[in-house]
């Protein structure tokens, strides 16, 4: 193939990477924007790059020319002593092997940071490559080391949300903004909350020790006896492979604070709309700054109310006392507070989930993030 070839100012040849090919949030969001690529470059070969076969697969074929499973080199801080002792040259080698890329497309679209392979080869790709930044990295080595790579980076960095992209700062001038993420979903049937003995919790993600699930069960422990026992809480998720004491751990705490009757566990599924569908509230209870939330916009525009911890991506989503509650970050008082106060107001949750699904439609919606996205790429590979 010949090296970065545009056709009227478009790619002819694009290449998207994503880490894994479950159904989680960065999953959903990674088809999303295969989706709007298609949408705005129909002529173009669109190949996608996984790192292992999944059921993101299906959703993606009907967008794509061609899915390639590949051998990626995916950075967690679990694995930074490998990357030090035993990872170097498997990492070496795959950017090497990578490389190639640079001229066989004419544009990389790179989902999120933790493809590092690809992510370092963007310290030398010409101005064809875009990473969607969806996280935000602590302060540790590991994380200093991410953010400097980003940093140095040739690519447009398009970030979830504000907090994402400050989290990187110093970005170089023009090379980084901020798109929201966007969800899609059928229309939302609004209705009064009608009297009932049950009160059901969902919370919904990869099961880690900053996502807060345990700090969700330290605030429900913490209810009033009567209260505590008109809740339901699903727990929707699974841990990564080598972290399931995670998983655990969580069953251990249920077991020894009387909780087996409130709280399920139940395994990650594709359909997650059943489960919006049951639930009278959203929690996102993250310990760390969530990069952006997009359970919390899910919640909305499933006319849902939500209560989330009040950093990160979620400042930017919720309106505290309009669409949902901001708690305190990692106080489980304050938390179970919110629980309680939403449990025994069925007029304010109605308030909440006719604000939210109207800030959904207004800035959280599919086809504002594809547009975005699109155009952010074609001023991008133009300039």
């Amino acid at each position: 193939m010949e090296p970065f070839k545009l056709s009227n100012g478009n790619p002819t040849r694009i290449l998207a990477i994503h880490q894994g090919a479950e159904l989680y949030g960065s999953d959903r969001s990674f088809a999303q924007c295969v989706q709007g690529i298609r949408k705005a470059f129909p002529d173009a070969q669109l190949d996608v790059k996984l790192g292992h076969n999944g059921p993101l697969e299906e959703f993606l074929r009907p967008h794509s020319d061609k899915i390639i499973i590949d051998d990626l080199w995916i950075a967690r801080k679990s694995r930074l002593f490998r990357l030090v002792l035993l990872g170097g040259p498997h990492l070496l080698w795959n950017v090497i092997r990578h490389a190639r890329d640079i001229w066989n497309y004419d544009l990389i679209y790179i989902n999120t940071i933790v493809v590092l392979d690809y992510v370092i080869l963007s310290l030398v790709m010409p101005k064809s490559s875009v990473i969607h930044v969806r996280e935000i990295p602590d302060d540790s080595a590991f994380g200093k080391l991410m953010k400097f790579i980003v940093r140095s980076s040739k690519s447009l960095l398009i970030c979830n949300s504000r907090a994402t992209l400050e989290a990187y700062q110093p970005v170089k001038a023009g090379h980084g903004l901020v798109i929201h993420n966007g969800v899609n979903v059928e229309r939302a049937t609004m209705k009064k909350r009608e009297k009932q003995d049950s009160f059901n919790i969902v919370v919904l993600g990869r099961i880690s020790s900053w996502k807060g699930q345990d700090l969700l069960l330290h605030a429900i422990a913490q209810m009033p006896e009567k209260l505590k026992q008109r809740v339901k809480l699903k727990i929707i998720g699974s841990a990564f492979e080598g972290n399931e004491h995670l998983e655990r751990e969580l069953h251990d705490f249920v077991a020894a604070n009387a909780l087996e009757t409130i709280v399920e566990f139940v395994p990650f599924t594709q359909n997650v709309s059943a489960f919006y569908g049951w639930a009278d509230l959203v929690v996102n209870p993250s310990r760390k700054a969530e990069p952006f939330g997009r359970v919390i916009v899910e919640a909305m525009a499933n006319a849902l109310p939500v209560v989330a911890a009040a950093h990160g991506g979620p400042l930017e989503i919720v309106e505290n006392d309009k669409t949902g509650l901001l708690f305190t970050p990692n106080d489980a008082s304050s938390l179970a507070d919110s629980l309680a106060r939403l449990a025994q107001d069925a007029d304010l949750c109605t308030e909440f989930r006719e604000n939210g699904y109207k800030k959904y439609i207004e800035d959280f919606t599919e086809e504002k993030m594809q547009t975005k996205l699109v155009d952010a790429i074609k001023t991008w590979i133009k300039h």
